[in-house]
């Protein structure tokens, strides 16, 4: 599924297809721009995910309210795309959709185009060296990600999003340059503000006169592997190496789903992506219940079990009487472990991961007057 995904991101824009069979595609936002290219982009994204969409907010997600602003998929790939083309009314177009169950009370959704269009023009040489270019593009689709938000991204430094972005962006090669001093003085002084009238500020931190730097990246197999991956996949797999084994579906945050880490997505494309493999033993089970449930399950089926028994006795009672019980599980749960030959440089990366965030936070600062 996600390999058809980075393929329609790639598309011309000018091509479209048909929805979902029984599924009609919402009447488009009366506000949207009228642009034929950007239309086309974004009917044929529809097309690929309407399946995780709700159905009278594309692109949204069904679970959650409209006015949680919560997207279906990860729409990084598209953004990036775009970006490449120099198509910023198909992203336009895009955030106006996610944001169109709670465009904001009485202000309509011109706000949504106007942080786009400022983020897409951002200029970051001047504060890193990165010898790929993509990572400047994947900053970008983040944080027009997280502008669906509204408010400044100044207020980004009291919430996940910087250590969330520093796990999509870990796997590549940065170097901090001369101009983040400027960033961090304008950092300090925001904080120093707000401790005047907020708690909550009184105890942050202020940035220190120099970042530590990430540790350098080596080409290690799990490093191309992150780099093939959607951005928000990457994230969801670094998530997931803090445990080791368990369900891939239960491991996201509210937080990772709010930018688009939707796990009926993300689960196959890293299980296929071969950083995960499935697994059905007692230790990745042992992730998905809790002892009440086990203890219930044992109930339902009648099978004898001692009360003072852990969960690795309760699943092993299971699997000797109901191992098909457990595999109907494993299949729904998408229990998989990190390839062990892979978990220490994963773990390396989540570890340089925390140092980025920290850099990441300063770029909250850089605007296209800085």
């Amino acid at each position: 599924m996600w390999k058809s995904l980075s393929n329609i991101f790639r598309s011309s824009g000018s091509s479209s297809s048909q929805a979902k069979a029984g599924q009609t595609a919402p009447a488009p936002d009366p506000h949207a721009e009228r642009n034929s290219g950007s239309t086309a982009s974004l009917d044929l994204l529809w097309s690929k995910v309407s399946h995780l969409s709700n159905a009278e907010h594309r692109f949204l997600h069904p679970t959650y309210s409209p006015s949680s602003r919560v997207p279906c998929a990860d729409f990084t790939s598209f953004i990036i795309e775009r970006l490449k083309r120099n198509d910023v009314g198909s992203i336009r177009q895009l955030m106006r959709a996610i944001i169109a169950g709670n465009p904001g009370l009485g202000i309509g959704p011109e706000w949504i185009d106007e942080l786009v269009n400022e983020i897409a023009g951002l200029d970051f040489t001047r504060y890193y060296r990165c010898d790929n270019p993509d990572f400047t593009l994947e900053l970008k689709a983040l944080f027009i990600l997280g502008a669906k938000e509204g408010g400044d991204r100044e207020f980004w430094l009291a919430d996940e999003k910087p250590l969330l972005f520093a796990f999509a962006l870990c796997c590549h090669d940065i170097q901090w340059l001369d101009g983040m001093e400027q960033l961090r003085d304008k950092a300090n002084r925001f904080i120093r503000k707000m401790r005047k009238d907020t708690p909550f500020w009184e105890t942050y931190p202020l940035f220190g006169p120099s970042l530590v730097p990430p540790q350098p990246v080596n080409n290690s197999p799990v490093v191309s592997k992150l780099l093939a991956l959607p951005l928000l996949s990457r994230i969801h797999v670094h998530f997931f190496a803090e445990r080791g084994a368990g369900s891939l579906m239960q491991s996201t945050t509210y937080k990772m789903r709010s930018l688009g880490v939707n796990p009926l997505e993300t689960a196959q494309i890293l299980l296929e992506s071969g950083i995960c493999q499935p697994a059905s033993d007692h230790e990745a089970l042992a992730e998905v219940f809790s002892k009440n449930e086990l203890v219930a399950a044992l109930d339902e089926r009648a099978i004898p079990y001692r009360k003072s028994w852990g969960k690795r006795q309760l699943l092993g009672a299971l699997s000797s009487h109901a191992p098909e019980f457990l595999a109907q599980v494993a299949d729904r749960e998408r229990t998989a472990r990190i390839r062990p030959e892979l978990l220490p440089d994963l773990r390396f990366l989540n570890s340089n991961a925390h140092k980025l965030q920290e850099g990441i936070k300063l770029l909250c600062f850089a605007t296209s007057a800085t």
